[in-house]
């Protein structure tokens, strides 16, 4: 299961990071649902799109649970031989590689949003675009550096007008927490010392971050739990379960967006999506995708999949400068041709991520060496010896 490319797993990825994006654009070039008041407004094909669209969200706490799935499950899988240097720089790579020039190209595209629109810029825009910037908007050296020490949400805003990237402090944190438990409660081997170390630093990380990075950590976790079981094959999942699951999931969606149960339990939408995706994702962790003669639906997977980060870190400084340029005094309502303009940015958008990811992310594996080469014992030496050629 692990050892071999789960096309499933990648299409649920590849999905979750579209529709972040999409929902994005929409509220950018779409007026909202309340103000729609003609034949289409009153589809159900509208309604479907709204709704669908206004899942960004909760497709971020998919992505916690595949996060949990993928990267727990890699340390649970290595413990007897982890290294909690090899995983950093492992994780470090993974997170640097594409998101330090997104940060420049942020900057830059701010600059030109700002030159259109500087409400835009200032917040003046925020009741509209709902994750647009806000008056803590920050371009400073400062914050780019805690955007790239994962620092935003916690001491800092996030860098300029990139709101997506207060679920990349959550990741990294959940990245850093768990070995650092597992090593705490003995499932990764260590000395006392150690131990101990790992205790005081878990205990520091859970007093500076927030309740709700606490809540998303649980979540995380939900896909360790996701792994554990299907490596253990404590569940054999029947059709029933599947679908069962499955419909779990639609209704803590729907209820995520309707409150059907209510606020008596208090903000309780994410847990329950982050459990019924777990369990359905037990269902369906050992499904591959069909092979369809005129549609290659695995390569697609792959696709989507491999630039889902790059889409979701560098998609909304774009959305913003699309919603200047052309939309902030005059948004579309739901009809035919507006819709095609809306699937026309989302393919520019998925084309621009797709160079990016060529560019920059493709390159991960080389940067990760040079990490490891920087970062061996001998580096200080080395460092020393070119500083005494170079002068």
């Amino acid at each position: 299961m692990i050892n071999s490319r789960n096309y499933t797993l990648d299409l649920i990825r590849g999905v979750s990071a579209i529709i972040v994006m999409a929902g994005h654009l929409r509220i950018a070039l779409f007026k909202d649902f309340s103000e729609l008041d003609n034949a289409y407004g009153a589809s159900l094909i509208a309604k479907g799109f709204y709704f669908i669209t206004g899942l960004g969200h909760q497709a971020v706490m998919v992505f916690f649970v595949l996060s949990g799935y993928f990267v727990g499950g890699s340390i649970i899988k290595a413990k007897d031989n982890f290294r909690f240097k090899d995983y950093l720089i492992a994780r470090l790579s993974r997170l640097w590689t594409p998101l330090f020039p997104i940060l420049i190209g942020t900057l830059l595209i701010d600059y030109m949003t700002g030159s259109i629109s500087q409400d835009i810029i200032n917040g003046n825009h925020y009741m509209t675009l709902n994750s647009g910037p806000t008056v803590d908007y920050s371009s400073s050296f400062g914050t780019f550096i805690s955007n790239l020490l994962f620092l935003q949400t916690i001491f800092t805003p996030v860098f300029g007008s990139n709101g997506p990237l207060w679920s990349l402090a959550n990741e990294f944190w959940y990245y850093i927490l768990f070995p650092l438990f597992m090593l705490v409660i003995g499932y990764i081997h260590g000395n006392w010392i150690k131990k101990i170390i790992s205790f005081l630093v878990t205990f520091c990380i859970f007093s500076f971050i927030s309740f709700d990075m606490i809540q998303g950590f649980f979540i995380w976790v939900m896909g360790v739990g996701v792994y554990f079981v299907a490596g253990k094959k404590l569940i054999v999942p029947k059709p029933w379960f599947i679908v069962s699951t499955l419909s779990l999931f639609v209704f803590a969606l729907a209820d995520s967006k309707f409150k059907f149960i209510g606020d008596t339990y208090g903000d309780y939408s994410d847990i329950m999506v982050g459990i019924s995706f777990s369990m359905f994702l037990i269902g369906v962790i050992r499904l591959q995708l069909p092979d369809f003669k005129f549609l290659n639906l695995k390569k697609i997977s792959f696709w989507i999949s491999e630039v889902s980060y790059t889409l979701y870190i560098s998609h909304f400084p774009l959305v913003l400068l699309i919603y200047g340029l052309f939309y902030s005094n005059n948004q579309l309502t739901f009809g035919i041709g507006n819709n095609i303009q809306f699937i026309c940015w989302l393919i520019l958008l998925l084309a621009q991520s797709t160079v990016l990811w060529y560019v920059f992310e493709r390159n991960t594996p080389y940067v990760r060496n040079k990490l490891k080469i920087l970062l061996k014992e001998n580096f200080l030496g080395r460092l020393a010896l070119f500083l005494r050629r170079s002068i």
